[in-house]
């Protein structure tokens, strides 16, 4: 789960590295309203990052890329963002599941 606040929260899962599990993965997120209903009339968004984790060193980052549409809403678009976070914390910050 990823939660940015003002009703935007993602949920999604993690592949881990086969070489390096503990360290490295592939996440794909994807907007708690993005469905396949609601595709062609309202926000959607998902995501592909890679993700790097030390634990003991408290480090890590995820980077990668989305992709969304805002049918629903002048100007209409589908664009794509890059994705770009450090880890400030190892500690779970308890996101509950979408609603």
């Amino acid at each position: 789960m990823a939660d940015w606040g003002e009703d935007a929260k993602m949920a999604g899962y993690v592949i881990d590295d086969p070489k390096k599990p503990d360290l490295k993965g592939r996440v794909v997120l994807v907007d708690c309203k993005t469905g396949s209903s609601t595709i062609a009339t309202k926000y959607a968004e998902i995501a592909n990052v890679s993700a790097i984790v030390n634990r003991p060193k408290k480090r890590g980052s995820l980077a990668g890329t989305s992709i969304y549409s805002i049918p629903d809403e002048p100007p209409r678009e589908i664009g794509q963002c890059k994705w770009t976070f450090r880890l400030s914390s190892i500690e779970d910050p308890g996101i509950t599941a979408c609603p």
